[in-house]
């Protein structure tokens, strides 16, 4: 399952998109929408995803998105997942990615390493360190962390419930001294369309 991220702070997303015919070792994606209610921003994007490796114990996989936003122009990310599977209830991820864009002056990124934990009935758990930064910014890296979040199905698997614990060390300005910071959170999923487990 996908866990959300801290960072994720739109208050809406409305868009569609298109997958073009593939297969597993390459997908392409087109994009097109807009986020935000206030300072709205719109963005077009072409993700492809390619499977680099693949054994019954590992998965490689390299990411790269073509974008223009009316925000930072035209711009490019790129990324790298590893994922190990440890044991039948274990799952290791190693994920990469870098922006770059007209607007920035460097390459603004960020790198997380995750444990995946199955508990039962649908139930996990996921750890995860990360650091993030930006090449040319006055404080090279911004923040770094850690959290925990807890997915527990609700009404017969029709919606899920996400408890997120976490506590980071966030620092912009480089004159003050880097302070943690904790934060708490709570989300639900509800999934929808066909199930493709």
């Amino acid at each position: 399952s996908e866990f959300p991220s801290l960072g994720d702070d739109e208050e809406w997303l409305a868009g569609m998109g298109y997958r073009f015919p593939g297969n597993e070792i390459f997908r392409s994606e087109f994009r097109v929408g807009a986020r935000r209610f206030t300072d709205t921003q719109i963005f077009i994007q072409n993700g492809f995803r390619y499977l680099a490796y693949a054994d019954h114990n590992d998965i490689w996989t390299l990411r790269e998105i073509l974008f223009w936003n009316n925000d930072d122009g035209f711009g490019s990310t790129s990324g790298v997942d590893w994922m190990h599977v440890v044991n039948d209830k274990l799952l290791a991820r190693w994920d990469s990615v870098g922006t770059i864009t007209q607007e920035t002056h460097g390459l603004n990124w960020r790198s997380a390493g995750l444990l995946y934990k199955e508990l039962s009935s649908l139930r996990a758990i996921v750890y995860e360190i990360f650091i993030r930064g930006e090449t040319r910014h006055i404080v090279p890296i911004r923040e770094y962390g850690l959290r925990f979040i807890y997915r527990h199905p609700l009404f017969e698997q029709r919606v899920f419930l996400e408890l997120i614990n976490g506590y980071t060390w966030p620092k912009d300005d480089p004159s003050l001294e880097r302070k943690g910071s904790y934060g708490i959170g709570v989300g639900f999923e509800l999934p929808f369309g066909p199930d493709e487990n």
